[in-house]
């Protein structure tokens, strides 16, 4: 280490540190701003001065934040960890807003105070279509979304000592509130499917299976024939088809959870039953069918993504319904099954969430008849109670004043007092503490809490 320990500087309303850093053999100045005290702006500069000391930083130099992501990006998608749909996602916010925003900030001079505005410009003017309203903003959920990725970069510069610190770690994020889910009740599935049959929709599998089953949109589009069991009345949810860069692609579900087996009823088997035969049918005069998936076109061809939820909705809106998104359905599912009584367990089970407390969260407080069904069973815990004690009142023993007594009593009550009790004071034995020690014998005269005179 050189004799430079490091210093504190005060500028534009924050605190900040700098000191030397040797990259590469050539001597450089390394700064941090953003800290809100001169304190915190003290400890950030020991914590650097520590990992300079064990040799454990070697530093970005004058790297750009462009630079280093572009790098960082090829390295992210090379490790074959990720998903395909999420390194489209990943790449996404890489490119449309990471690098048009902080691509030109050196890395090593990335501060929490300059990810922080980067958040609230995207809040305010994020939205990057062509012919988008200026000053239209991304959801707070799609911010803390790019932060995901920010931080997964910035983690990995860290652990490659090119920075000491995680910047997007300390930068405060948009408080994130979760939507209100727009659901159907029980009525207005049952309009839904009214339609549904009063037209022979080709499709009415598909939706039968959404309302069931909660499968998620590429989990109906990706359920192939081998994965449905007529003889167990069950279907395994081991494939889907979603959307990545605007192709369509062939994965496993997000999660272990995900990839589960769930029970079909009997009018559900009996209708997947009725279009497997359909297909075989059509194609044997066709001569050929091109796809081994349920959700396909009549001439065999497999259904896009996109167009199950085009023409899902366009059934809703024949049918009269509040048009709503083919995941509300999925939704629609969950918390009709909580309504009915399903133990929150099997329901997480079904949707495919990998804890009951996400399954919580997402619906939980969209049940008001849940309240009031909590409240119902309290009350009728307490009506038997009440019932069975009257019983045992009627056998013998001492009973309380009712309702229609207490006019008879003047229903006047009086609280404790001092004249409703004795005090008496009494020597402690030997051996039970300081000699002569009295201590104080309370007695109460009447066992009831209330008197009533």
């Amino acid at each position: 280490m050189t004799k430079q320990r490091g210093s504190l500087f005060y500028k534009q309303n924050s605190w900040g540190y700098q000191v030397g850093v040797t990259v590469n053999g050539k001597r450089q100045r390394y700064k941090k701003q953003g800290f809100a005290t001169k304190r915190e702006a003290e400890q950030a500069l020991t914590k650097q001065l520590t990992l300079l000391d064990g040799g454990r930083y070697t530093g970005a130099g004058k790297q750009t934040v462009a630079q280093f992501l572009a790098s960082w990006l090829t390295d992210y998608e090379r490790s074959g960890r990720v998903k395909v749909t999420t390194l489209a996602s990943v790449t996404q916010h890489v490119d449309k807003y990471l690098i048009p925003h902080l691509g030109e900030v050196q890395l090593s001079k990335l501060t929490p105070n300059t990810v922080a505005r980067f958040y609230s410009e995207l809040l305010n003017n994020g939205r990057r279509k062509k012919n988008a309203v200026k000053g239209v903003g991304l959801s707070p959920k799609t911010v803390r979304n790019i932060h995901l990725t920010l931080s997964q970069a910035l983690k990995d510069a860290v652990r490659w000592q090119l920075v000491p610190n995680n910047a997007a770690s300390a930068a405060d994020l948009p408080r994130y509130e979760r939507p209100r889910l727009n659901v159907w009740d029980d009525q207005q599935v049952g309009q839904f499917f009214a339609y549904v049959e009063k037209v022979n929709d080709p499709l009415a599998v598909l939706w039968r299976l959404l309302f069931v089953t909660g499968m998620r949109r590429g989990e109906l589009a990706g359920l192939r024939w081998q994965d449905v069991d007529f003889v167990e009345g069950r279907i395994y949810v081991i494939q889907t088809r979603t959307i990545a860069n605007d192709r369509v692609v062939i994965s496993s579900p997000k999660t272990t959870a995900g990839k589960r087996h769930l029970a079909i009823d009997a009018g559900t088997v009996t209708a997947l039953a009725n279009l497997k035969n359909e297909q075989e049918a059509a194609a044997q005069v066709l001569g050929h069918w091109g796809t081994d998936l349920v959700a396909a076109t009549l001439d065999g061809h497999a259904i896009h993504p996109k167009a199950l939820l085009r023409l899902f909705q366009k059934t809703a809106k024949a049918a009269g319904l509040p048009v709503i998104r083919l995941h509300d359905g999925r939704h629609t599912a969950a918390t009709s099954a909580l309504q009915a009584g399903v133990a929150i367990h099997i329901v997480k089970g079904r949707v495919g969430h990998a804890n009951a407390s996400t399954t919580l969260d997402v619906y939980a407080h969209f049940l008001p008849s849940a309240d009031k069904l909590a409240a119902d069973s309290a009350g009728s815990v307490l009506d038997l109670a009440t019932s069975e004690g009257r019983a045992k009142g009627a056998k013998g023993g001492k009973r309380g004043a009712t309702g229609s007594e207490l006019p008879e009593l003047d229903n006047t009550v009086r609280p404790y007092s001092p004249e409703n009790m004795d005090f008496t004071t009494q020597e402690k034995p030997e051996g039970s503490g300081s000699p002569g020690a009295r201590t104080l014998d309370l007695r109460i005269k009447s066992p009831l809490l209330y008197q009533l005179s």
